[in-house]
């Protein structure tokens, strides 16, 4: 389990979108982050997003295949597994045409 803030409206519309799809927020997130390590674990030129202060925490169950990539990406990026996590999630938010310029 790894902890990330983001902002409440975000994860509202998570969750909203997690409803209107009928799938669950685990399997939400296991499906964003396979899809940021496949397109970019080997970008070495990626800035690394941070929350606001205005956030909420969010606990997120991550398998430990992934742990153990995105802590090799933060390892060598020098940024924690949250920011590495984080910016997993808004690129992959910006991605989903329901979330296009929304987020």
């Amino acid at each position: 389990m790894r902890q990330i803030k983001i902002p409440a409206g975000t994860y509202l519309k998570i969750k909203f979108y997690c409803s209107k799809k009928k799938i669950s927020l685990t399997f939400f997130y296991e499906v964003m982050l396979d899809w940021f390590l496949n397109k970019y674990r080997h970008h070495a030129s990626l800035v690394f997003q941070a929350s606001t202060k205005h956030s909420q925490i969010l606990s997120l169950w991550i398998n430990r295949n992934q742990i153990a990539q995105i802590s090799d990406i933060a390892d060598h990026a020098k940024v924690s597994d949250a920011r590495v996590i984080y910016t997993a999630m808004m690129l992959y938010l910006e991605s989903l045409p329901e979330f296009a310029v929304t987020v």
